[in-house]
């Protein structure tokens, strides 16, 4: 049995919470990609956990960021039955490449994007977000509106409809 350990961040310090924090982020991602309404979250997290997608301890902190990120009052805005949601939606960027938006809510006068992130902010979410709302704004969509959840800090960041070629 040979074990190979690449990579510079293997033996570094503090390792263990970057990794930790990275895990949470794409455990709260998958989580969120699966709940459209409020009064389905607890449901969701459980029928995630009986499935294994991760242990008791996670699902004891992913309750707990749940419930704050639901008692946000921009956030949770965006879980209520008023929507016709969509969550991981695949588009099809000009150019023949594919992307996924994370959520995308119908309401009767506007539609809302909402890509989730997890790890340091960077200008390209924001250009993404902006793309996206472009495309669908071109596609006919009325009143688009584009948000970035920065889900470790539960931070929204609301981001201007762009022109597509913004993306990538």
């Amino acid at each position: 049995l040979v074990i190979k350990r690449e990579g510079a961040e293997f033996f570094e310090e503090g390792i263990s919470e970057k990794r930790a924090s990275i895990n949470y982020g794409i455990l709260l991602h998958r989580l969120l990609a699966h709940i459209k309404y409020k009064s389905e979250a607890e449901s969701v997290l459980n029928e995630l956990h009986i499935k294994n997608e991760f242990t008791e301890e996670e699902r004891v902190v992913l309750s707990g960021a749940l419930k704050k990120m639901l008692d946000h009052e921009v956030v949770s805005s965006w879980f209520g039955k008023e929507w016709e949601v969509r969550n991981e939606v695949p588009v099809l960027i000009p150019g023949g490449r594919q992307s996924r938006i994370d959520r995308v809510m119908f309401g009767k006068k506007n539609t809302v994007i909402i890509d989730y992130k997890t790890g340091a902010k960077k200008d390209q979410d924001r250009k993404q977000v902006e793309g996206y709302a472009g495309l669908l704004t071109q596609m006919g969509y009325p009143n688009v509106q584009g948000y970035l959840l920065y889900l470790e800090e539960l931070e929204v960041v609301e981001v201007l409809a762009g022109s597509t070629l913004s993306l990538f």
